[in-house]
């Protein structure tokens, strides 16, 4: 039966990963774990960083990582669908911590995985937590500077040149959208006042 996810969100929110009872799985990405370290001195069991997600990939990890009673994603599309497929195989508990809006990965049931290099959607599961932490600090990245250090994914950006900034909060950036700011008028309908 699905339980809607609790959602935590503010500045240090991500400081609540630090009361995660039990070894915890941490999934990241160097960047966005990077971002997560100079918030908060958490120490999960185990940090994996996410180089790729085909099947085989997330099979092997899901057989070679250290057990654990939960699993939490730090950073974008990618690692939230490593997170998710782990503790779907696991059957443990789930809380996703996303630092991108770049695709729907912490707000939908399904993972994406990649078989015969076309996406495909596998599973049904839903995080028990989602924490938004939309402290601000000096570490910013470009769409290059997040191209150039992710090994998943080197093609365009596809949004419009929405910036890639991990410290810019979820929140943030959906208030910016709502309100038609100038560096975001690929959101505008034609015709439509947005103020």
């Amino acid at each position: 039966m699905y339980k809607p996810p609790r959602i935590e969100s503010g500045a240090g929110a991500a400081k609540r990963l630090t009361d995660l009872p039990g070894p915890v799985l941490a999934v990241s990405m160097d960047l966005p774990w990077q971002v997560l370290q100079e918030q908060t001195a958490w120490e999960p069991a185990h940090v994996h960083m996410v180089t790729d997600m085909h099947r085989e990939t997330l099979d092997a990890l899901a057989d070679m990582l250290p057990e654990c009673d939960v699993v939490v994603g730090v950073g974008g599309g990618s690692c939230c669908d490593t997170a998710k497929y782990l503790a779907w195989k696991r059957g443990c508990r789930m809380v996703l911590v996303p630092t991108i809006v770049s695709v729907d990965a912490p707000f939908t049931n399904t993972i994406a995985m990649r078989i015969a290099n076309a996406v495909t959607y596998v599973g049904d599961i839903h995080p028990e937590e989602i924490i938004i932490d939309s402290s601000r600090g000096r570490l910013r990245t470009s769409t290059a500077q997040a191209r150039a250090t992710s090994p998943v994914s080197t093609r365009p950006c596809t949004t419009g040149g929405w910036p890639t900034n991990t410290r810019v909060s979820l929140m943030t950036r959906l208030w910016r959208t709502w309100r038609g700011s100038a560096w975001l008028n690929w959101t505008r309908m034609p015709g439509k006042s947005t103020t």
